[in-house]
């Protein structure tokens, strides 16, 4: 059956139960844009106030932290980046500057890019490898310092997955020593945003606050605002530390999916999208680098999301069966200034994320089909932790 647009009466429909979730107060807004072979758009719902809790315009322009999402950001720079390096599949222990911890040094750079790396996961409570003391701001010195003392305890590399923060942060301090100069944070600007003509996407340091939306997480009942960001950037800037605006990541998903191209970037795309390693997560995914692949019912998908105090988001293309040659077919993405909302559970699996539901119930629309059965929505960690991932 031909993909087709959603209307915005499915839109209407399938968002405002969100938008007016919880008592009176600040209440969650969301932008889901879309794109599919000859369209494409974006659907705004809802409203957001600034820091001082007063109405704000939400617009294609307004930034959103993409939290985790920033991680495909740096899968794709550690490929761009592999071919200046020499010596083989690079390993943490090519890096003596880093003067970390002998435990880390028989990791490979792509088992940190595709959750393999034996690290500690840290998108659940108590994760182990967060310190009981930080610095503000925490700084990448800061964390390699701590790496360097840390007791952590690493598992062999490509056995097992562990979501792993620490692991895409780690990258973004290798990757100006293959590079041979400049920052993370530059890095990127001048590889993947500049070249993509994402002019508002940015990192969370370099966001004007009065802004960017006031946050808020909800518990079930009510929502709370929060401080915006993250106490481990800019450290974790690899991570979770990118912000960006609806108009950008439209141009980032038809990018991802084969629709716009780019002579350097976009022949990395089909090594990032298809399994790169037998391991998988223990729900079935199986791993690309940086994204998650899912097999579903009626379309499989690559997929990533995103959860900060305040923040969540959301991307999932259903990919070409052959995407060397052909574009994908169909793909969204959905940022919210909300965390902790859950949509419709579907006994008995667990209530999903609100954003992978939103993101799910779109593609359903595009391929005209409706969920059958029990239907489990994709997401990095079991809907029992609350952690950032």
């Amino acid at each position: 059956m031909a993909i087709i647009p959603p209307t915005d009466d499915q839109l209407y429909s399938l968002l405002t139960p969100y938008t007016d979730y919880g008592p009176p107060g600040p209440g969650p807004a969301f932008m889901v844009g879309y794109a599919g072979q000859g369209f494409s758009s974006i659907y705004s719902a809802g409203t957001v106030m600034n820091m001082r809790q007063q109405a704000m315009p939400l617009t294609n322009d307004t930034p959103f932290e993409i939290a985790s999402n920033s991680k495909i950001f740096t899968a794709l720079l550690y490929e761009s980046l592999l071919p200046a390096w020499h010596l083989g599949p690079p390993m943490v222990a090519d890096f003596p500057l880093l003067n970390i911890g002998p435990q880390f040094a028989q990791i490979p750079l792509l088992s940190l890019m595709n959750y393999t790396s034996g690290l500690p996961a840290d998108n659940d409570a108590g994760a182990a490898d967060f310190p009981h003391f930080l610095p503000a701001p925490y700084a990448q010195p800061a964390m390699l310092g701590y790496m360097n003392f840390s007791p952590l305890q690493v598992e062999p590399a490509g056995q097992n997955y562990t979501y792993s923060n620490l692991g895409f942060a780690l990258m973004a301090a290798i990757a100006p020593m293959i590079a041979g100069g400049s920052t993370y944070e530059q890095l990127v600007a001048d590889i993947i945003f500049g070249p993509l003509g994402m002019s508002s996407t940015s990192f969370f340091d370099d966001v004007r606050l009065d802004q960017l939306p006031l946050g808020i997480n909800f518990d079930g009942t009510a929502g709370t605002p929060v401080s915006a960001g993250w106490e481990f950037f800019p450290a974790y800037n690899g991570a979770g530390g990118v912000v960006s605006t609806a108009n950008d990541m439209l141009t980032w998903l038809q990018f991802n999916m084969g629709l716009s191209t780019n002579s350097a970037l976009s022949p990395l795309l089909p090594v990032m999208q298809v399994q790169s390693t037998g391991v998988s997560t223990p729900w079935g995914d199986n791993l690309g680098v940086g994204w998650f692949l899912n097999q579903g019912d009626h379309y499989n998908t690559i997929w990533k999301d995103g959860d900060l105090n305040g923040f969540s988001s959301f991307m999932a293309i259903v990919p070409s069966t052959d995407p060397d040659s052909t574009t994908a077919e169909a793909g969204v993405f959905v940022l919210t200034n909300s965390n902790g909302i859950v949509g419709p559970a579907s006994p008995p699996a667990p209530p999903p994320v609100i954003c992978s539901y939103i993101a799910y119930s779109v593609l359903d629309f595009m391929h005209q089909v409706s969920p059958t059965g029990v239907r489990t929505y994709p997401s990095s960690k079991p809907r029992s932790v609350t952690a950032p991932r």
